[in-house]
């Protein structure tokens, strides 16, 4: 009585010994490429900028720069190991209207993470006018730091 059961059970199993391997490579194998965001701008090392300037921040602790380049963009490079005791910190930039805090308001920039120097390019035009860097911690889901960036008035 039970012998036909252990032949369906033992049939079974080697069908899906096969099966299951074929399909996960099949899976594996058809796949998308990761999705990349072409919308970001690059960014460029340090050597063409024209100034470099740290950035205060309300937190003491956080190494990070303001770097200016001769065609008038911007960067903000933060040493990710400043924040290695933070969970998955994210930084933002807020225009001087925003009244909000980041995630809700400001436009996302990126991840701050690793072990070495994070460059993000500031939005076109943003360190002309001003506005703030947040630094959001989604583990703590509060800002944990935020810095101003005054107003250059255009000028690199």
């Amino acid at each position: 009585m039970i012998a036909p059961l252990r032949r369906w059970h033992r049939r079974t199993t080697a069908a899906l010994a096969i099966a299951v391997p074929a399909m996960l490579g099949t899976a594996l194998f058809g796949r998308p490429e990761a999705p990349v965001n072409a919308s970001l701008p690059a960014s460029r090392p340090a050597a063409g900028a024209v100034s470099v300037e740290p950035i205060q921040w309300s937190r003491p602790g956080i190494a990070a720069s303001l770097v200016r380049y001769t065609d008038e963009t911007h960067e903000i490079a933060v040493d990710a190991r400043t924040l290695a005791t933070e969970p998955d910190v994210l930084a933002f930039w807020l225009e001087p209207g925003d009244a909000g805090e980041p995630p809700m308001a400001g436009r996302f920039l990126g991840a701050v993470r690793g072990t070495g120097i994070r460059r993000f390019a500031l939005p076109d035009g943003a360190a002309s006018h001003g506005g703030r860097i947040a630094l959001y911690s989604l583990g703590r889901d509060a800002v944990i730091a935020t810095a101003a960036i005054g107003g250059t008035g255009g000028r690199p």
